[in-house]
């Protein structure tokens, strides 16, 4: 087994963070997140406003600000939340580019509301996708995250809202794909597995953390996959394998605000014997 090493001196922040003075990313409708000074009589936390120190409250909903991970608590009525997910340290993260395609002549199907024209990620998409890069790195590290980028010409992540613009979403088949590929945390940089209005059954999301369509309950077990939704990869990072260190906050809920960091990969002097 080769040693893989990752260059830490040259990390690549994929997140979109919550600026509160600047257009936000968002969806689903959602207000943009707020932040104010705590106010208690005559103490104000705003170092603008006279007050000692900056302490500032916020209003946020992480499924619509900026970019959040979510675990298998957000489908189900069991008290699962982000801080009981037992999160890889650092993974091996397969980056790759796909193209959309309209869902009807794809081949593939979904299992929600759905029009033949909806842009979607194809099984075949991945498949293209992932043979492009080629096989990981064999090393210690779990070969656990896959990070999606999608070609969609026109939008800007940073400052978007989706909002009733019907997004790109993953197929039945799509899913599938992720799953045998033994990925355990899904990086995209659209708002949802799931089509903006697909009846309420969010199948694609179901169908990641292995529920039947419908279920709500996990039925005696757990599940640590893991999906981060509305990140902004730069163009100029090419497709491949890099370090991924996925930060998220101790917060006990459904989803939560993250910070995904991809790092490069140091080529080894061996480097083509040590691919699968």
């Amino acid at each position: 087994m080769q040693a893989v090493r990752f260059d830490w001196s040259k990390p690549v922040d994929i997140a979109i963070p919550v600026r509160f003075s600047q257009p936000q990313t968002c969806a689903w409708g959602i207000a943009p997140a707020t932040q104010q000074p705590w106010r208690d009589g005559s103490f104000v936390g705003e170092i603008m406003e006279g007050g000692s120190v900056n302490c500032r409250e916020m209003r946020i909903v992480a499924h619509s600000a900026g970019t959040h991970t979510e675990c298998v608590g957000h489908v189900v009525a069991d008290p699962i939340t982000m801080a009981d997910v037992t999160l890889r340290p650092v993974s091996l993260a397969a980056l790759i580019t796909v193209h959309l395609h309209p869902l009807g002549p794809s081949g593939d199907t979904y299992g929600g509301m759905s029009l033949a024209d909806d842009a979607v990620v194809t099984a075949r998409a991945l498949q293209h996708a992932l043979r492009a890069i080629g096989g990981p790195p064999r090393s210690e590290f779990a070969t656990g995250s896959l990070v999606l980028r999608t070609q969609l010409d026109g939008v800007t992540r940073v400052g978007h809202d989706w909002s009733n613009s019907n997004p790109p979403y993953l197929t039945d088949q799509a899913i599938d794909v992720l799953r045998d590929a033994g990925f355990m945390d899904l990086l995209l940089d659209i708002p949802s597995v799931d089509r903006e209005w697909d009846g309420g059954g969010l199948p694609s999301h179901h169908r990641w953390w292995d529920l039947p369509a419908g279920v709500q309950r996990l039925q005696g077990t757990t599940c640590n996959r893991t999906i981060t939704e509305l990140i902004d990869v730069p163009a100029t990072v090419a497709d491949g394998w890099y370090g991924l260190l996925l930060q998220v906050p101790s917060i006990a809920s459904d989803a939560v605000p993250s910070r995904p960091v991809l790092y490069p990969l140091i080529a080894s002097a061996n480097d083509g014997d040590t691919h699968a």
